[in-house]
């Protein structure tokens, strides 16, 4: 097992994709956090199977957990199951869980990884949000699926159908229990990294500052198709418990769904503005490159690319970088070089 985890960590530290997926914790929320962590291979090395039974006697306890059970039974049937013998031996109650300390960010505006020889390079754009019991959810939600949820939806159109960029772009907002982070990431073309970041920073500026705000014919979009992909998440038993056991998580009331229909339909052009003006900060974001940095990048002039050029010399990815970090184009904070556990790289 630990040979097997060891290789797929080895996997995942030569993959762009990976790698922004694997250091996007600790630039947010710092390496000390507990959502800043990163396995290592250090870490790995460093548990013995002593651990793996103390974390199993102290954590591992039937109080205050929850069962949650989907399909054809009956309350009788599953109390029978599990009030039997074979669980009352299965006492206690696991200690509570410390109090989460202040995220605290890796200082900078723009984060590079190298990844030499990368054919892909991977941006994200990234800030905290509102939570998920935010009373402005669902404006907040067809807000980012306007400009980031689906296939048409603002972004992907751009770096996908327009520039070419990408096969795939999106943004949104997700969350824990305890926090809301909004993200925009793409897979783009080495070359493209420089414009293609300038893009998706410009999609979402764009939206917040309401000089292209969300459209009629978006907003029916977007109401529609999650109207319509509601019953999708009770079609399978799979599906419901992921449903229910989320409710549970964040605290919401069982019966959520029933005005899920309503509250979609009550959301507007005012109120998708006022979350997009409230929950976007492009100004206060922290902007994620990785890639190959001694590739050559382009920038948009008009309809096509040509070469990024300072003085008679196109500018590598890596120099790029540089000068928009310099500029303050992306705001003040400047470029921060990491390598793949998220520590200062030269």
């Amino acid at each position: 097992m630990l040979k097997r985890r060891l290789e797929a960590l080895r996997q995942a530290k030569g993959s762009a994709s990976s790698i922004a997926s694997r250091v996007n914790g600790p630039i947010l929320y710092g390496a000390k956090h507990p959502y800043g962590r990163l396995v290592t291979e250090a870490s790995y090395g460093a548990i013995t199977l002593d651990d793996c039974r103390a974390y199993h006697a102290k954590w591992i306890k039937p109080r205050g957990a929850r069962l949650f059970v989907v399909g054809d039974l009956t309350e009788a049937q599953i109390r029978r199951y599990f009030e039997g013998a074979a669980l009352k031996a299965w006492k206690g109650k696991a200690p509570k869980l410390p109090k989460l300390p202040k995220p605290d960010g890796l200082d900078g505006r723009i984060f590079f990884v190298d990844v030499p020889g990368a054919k892909q390079s991977e941006i994200w754009v990234m800030h905290f949000g509102p939570t998920r019991k935010a009373k402005d959810y669902f404006e907040t939600w067809i807000m980012s699926s306007v400009l980031g949820g689906g296939f048409s939806s603002r972004i992907n159109m751009n770096l996908r159908e327009d520039k070419g960029y990408s096969y795939g772009a999106r943004a949104g907002f997700s969350y824990s229990r305890h926090y809301g982070v909004f993200s925009g990431s793409s897979s783009v073309v080495s070359e493209a990294t420089y414009q293609a970041l300038l893009e998706l920073s410009k999609e979402v500026t764009a939206l917040q500052s309401g000089k292209l705000p969300a459209t009629d014919d978006e907003l029916s979009r977007e109401k529609t198709g999650a109207v319509l992909a509601l019953p999708g998440r009770f079609a399978t038993a799979s599906a419901s418990l992921s449903s229910f056991r989320s409710l549970v998580y964040y605290g919401l009331p069982l019966d959520y769904y029933a005005t899920f229909v309503d509250q979609v339909e009550k959301v507007d052009a005012r109120k998708v503005a006022a979350a997009a003006k409230k929950h976007l900060k492009p100004r206060n974001a922290v902007y994620l490159v990785v890639g190959d940095a001694t590739t050559p990048v382009v920038t948009r002039d008009g309809k096509q690319d040509v070469p990024l050029v300072s003085g008679d010399k196109q500018l590598t990815l890596i120099e790029a970088l540089r000068e928009l970090a310099a500029s303050g184009t992306l705001g003040k904070g400047g470029l921060e070089v990491l390598d793949a556990d998220a520590l200062p790289a030269p």
